[in-house]
């Protein structure tokens, strides 16, 4: 969904209040599902601290899907730097770093389960989805499956959701790639957000 975003001269959206992604002075709404492509760890690390590092701030809940091993490192390293205190959030859960799911199903319930357990407690407010998108190469049967996945961010039912998937172009192959391009509305490139003219809407069942 891109309820409140209007395309600038260069087309890039222009939003009025919404949810800070944390860099660049970009804003979204809930329920907006953005695309990261990326080049350089340097890039995905830029985006994905100021996301998770914007929510913290704004006592927004965050899960961050990421494998194990040193890019994760690397994220909470980059997050205890600028000062955000991530151990402190992990243990209270308004920060939740998970290594992936294999399916689309396991994936919503997972989603489901992270929203429906702040809303228990009472907590009301955005709830932010992000991921560095290798996870998948190895989680995942196949890149139809991440695509069934991807598509179903995308459902009314996701509206007090912001979801950002960050993917290392050279990781992937060409045909995931543009999968990824045709689930997601908008995306990020350098700097900028941009409304993508790739992007393919899937009809509502029924």
């Amino acid at each position: 969904m891109t309820n409140a975003a209007s395309a600038d001269a260069e087309g890039s959206p222009s939003i009025d209040g919404g949810v800070a992604l944390g860099f660049g002075g970009l804003r979204i709404q809930p329920g907006d599902h953005v695309g990261h492509f990326f080049e350089r760890p340097s890039e995905w690390l830029e985006v994905a601290e100021g996301f998770l590092g914007e929510g913290l701030q704004s006592d927004d809940r965050c899960m961050y899907l990421i494998e194990e091993g040193e890019r994760r490192d690397l994220l909470l390293d980059r997050l205890r730097s600028s000062g955000w205190e991530v151990d402190q959030a992990m243990a209270e859960g308004r920060l939740q770093l998970h290594p992936g799911l294999g399916t689309p199903a396991e994936l919503e319930a997972l989603l489901a389960s992270f929203t429906n357990a702040a809303e228990k407690e009472g907590w009301s407010g955005c709830f932010r989805w992000g991921g560095e998108m290798s996870w998948s190469l190895d989680g995942m049967a196949d890149d139809r499956a991440l695509r069934v996945w991807e598509e179903a961010c995308n459902a009314d039912r996701h509206d007090q959701v912001v979801f950002l998937c960050q993917y290392p172009i050279r990781q992937f192959r060409g045909t995931a790639i543009l999968n990824a391009l045709q689930t997601h509305p908008l995306c990020i490139i350098g700097r900028v957000i941009h409304r993508n003219p790739y992007f393919r809407e899937v009809p509502a069942a029924g």
